[in-house]
């Protein structure tokens, strides 16, 4: 179904963003919205002990466009999307065969607005042949149908994570999104601070709460910084990319901080990718992952690697796709 709910401007001061042509005047709050921001701080060592380490079956090159940067991924029907962050007028099927993947053209982005560039970083399937896709340019939720034009399901969202310090930092802000329910969003904030914007939609009024996470586990490298690349369910369990960790974790309720999110004690790491000559790159400064897929039988990962080489190969700046076995234990068999 197509989202009807379009909220009026949360913050006076915030930077202006395109609006779809049904939008209120600008306010300090939306009239009736329901704003939370719920900071969730634990201390738990950054440690890999403990924490098992994951090997690929597969390594795919992607052919796609010119300068193709995927950053997303999502599974509908059995089949990978993803998004470019380079392109902002298509959503691409991942066609998967023997020795490559092709980038297939599957759905134009076609918002009132001409010539937009979106910096897409997150996409999830509405499961009924439509996609939410995030704009890390203007912090918004797009949806785009089977056909027909696409329309802003949010307006800027930064206000809402801006009292916690999520969503201030260029280029930092949103990089990934999820479905907990219809019209129940979960999008993650980057880095510089990391955290969730959780956003119930279907609801009167609609919820939107800010979650800073600024702990984890796994450990980070040289100048890397906990941060979130992308987000996952998989049988109502959320999976969040943790790129500069070279790991995927468990999100997780904690109840004792009123149901706020935190890292939970699952997790895999995939420090083989940045060794192995098949993906490694240059410039391997930070991580490359930036989409993340699961089903029963996979874990998939999609590498953006900034137009940037093999190491062992100047002439290669295709993105990869990695498939691993799911490390994760399936849910209980039904009786």
């Amino acid at each position: 179904m197509q989202p009807t709910w379009s909220p009026r401007r949360l913050e006076a001061d915030a930077p202006s963003g395109p609006t779809n042509s049904a939008s209120s005047p600008r306010r300090l709050l939306a009239l009736g919205l329901v704003v939370f921001a719920l900071s969730c701080g634990f201390a738990v060592a950054a440690t890999a002990a403990g924490i098992p380490e994951i090997t690929p079956t597969r390594v795919l090159p992607v052919d796609g466009p010119p300068h193709f940067q995927p950053s997303g991924l999502a599974l509908d029907h059995g089949e990978l999307f993803t998004i470019c962050d380079k392109h902002s007028d298509a959503i691409y099927r991942l066609d998967v065969q023997a020795d490559r993947v092709v980038a297939v053209v599957a759905r134009a982005i076609r918002l009132p607005e001409k010539n937009l560039f979106l910096d897409l970083e997150g996409i999830v399937s509405d499961g009924a042949d439509g996609f939410y896709i995030v704009s890390e340019e203007f912090s918004r939720v797009i949806f785009v149908p089977r056909d027909g034009p696409s329309v802003w399901v949010t307006e800027d969202l930064r206000p809402v994570g801006r009292p916690l310090g999520l969503l201030v930092k260029y280029n930092a802000t949103f990089e990934g999104i999820t479905l907990l329910g219809p019209q129940h969003f979960l999008l993650a904030a980057e880095r510089d601070a990391r955290g969730v914007v959780e956003a119930d939609l279907a609801g009167t009024p609609p919820h939107i709460v800010a979650n800073r996470i600024d702990e984890s586990r796994l450990p980070y490298a040289g100048d890397r910084k906990p941060d979130f690349a992308d987000l996952s369910i998989w049988h109502g369990r959320v999976f969040a990319l943790l790129r500069n960790a070279c790991g995927v974790c468990e999100l997780v309720r904690d109840p004792a901080a009123g149901g706020a999110w935190r890292e939970g004690e699952t997790a895999v790491r995939f420090p083989v990718i940045e060794r192995d000559p098949r993906t490694r790159y240059r410039n391997m400064t930070y991580g490359l992952a930036e989409g993340l897929a699961l089903d029963d039988e996979h874990l998939y990962l999609v590498l953006d690697n900034n137009d940037d080489a093999l190491a062992a190969d100047p002439k290669d700046n295709r993105s990869r796709l990695i498939i691993f076995a799911n490390p994760f234990a399936p849910p209980p068999a039904a009786h």
